[in-house]
C-alpha cells in the first residue's frame, strides 16, 4: 500500500520462545484499536480474538490480558510464525548478518 497514514504502536508485552523474542502490541489506525504480536518490527500477525466486536463489559485489562494470551498460545503451539513469516525472518536476519 503506497500512502500509509502513520501507526501509533504501543508494546503491552514481551515475552521469549525458543530463543526467540516476541511483541504484543495495540496499534491505532484510522482512529480503531487493533493489537498485533510481532516476531520483528516487519513481521507481525494481527490478533482478533472475536470475530466482529470485543464483548461489552470487558475492562482495558481483560482486553489487554486477552491479547496477550492468544499471541502466547499461537507462538506456543507453533501457530505461528507460521511458514512465510519464518522465511521472511530468515530473510530479515540474513541481510542484517551480512550488513
Amino acid at each position: 500500500m503506497s500512502g500509509h497514514a502513520k501507526q501509533f504502536k504501543l508494546r503491552i508485552h514481551e515475552f521469549r520462545h525458543r530463543g526467540n523474542t516476541y511483541h504484543v502490541c495495540f496499534e491505532e489506525l484510522d482512529g480503531q484499536q487493533f493489537a498485533a504480536v510481532y516476531a520483528d518490527e516487519e513481521v507481525k500477525r494481527s490478533l482478533v480474538p472475536f470475530p466482529d466486536e470485543l464483548p461489552n463489559g470487558l475492562s482495558p485489562q481483560a482486553i489487554r490480558k486477552g491479547y496477550i494470551a492468544v499471541a502466547q498460545w499461537l507462538v506456543t503451539n507453533d501457530k505461528w510464525p507460521d511458514a512465510q513469516a519464518r522465511a521472511e525472518l530468515s530473510r530479515l536476519d540474513s541481510s542484517m548478518q551480512a550488513a
